[in-house]
């Protein structure tokens, strides 16, 4: 396609780089599953998570 007063204007696209729309959908659920799990990890690791900082009882009473 060529303008009126001249001007070309050439795309960047790849072929081989380029994605299908119904894979984009796939993707994002893909994603959106993973991140969902990651959370859910983070969650439960924080409320498990222990105070590292804290003696043990037997050193706690020695001192």
């Amino acid at each position: 396609m060529m303008p009126i007063d001249g001007t070309n204007i050439y795309g960047n696209a790849s072929k081989y780089r380029s994605i299908r729309f119904n894979r984009t959908e796939e993707l994002h659920e893909n994603l959106t599953t993973a991140i969902a799990i990651l959370i859910e990890c983070a969650e439960t690791a924080d409320t498990t998570d222990t105070d590292h900082q804290v003696l043990p009882e037997e050193p706690a009473r020695a001192g």
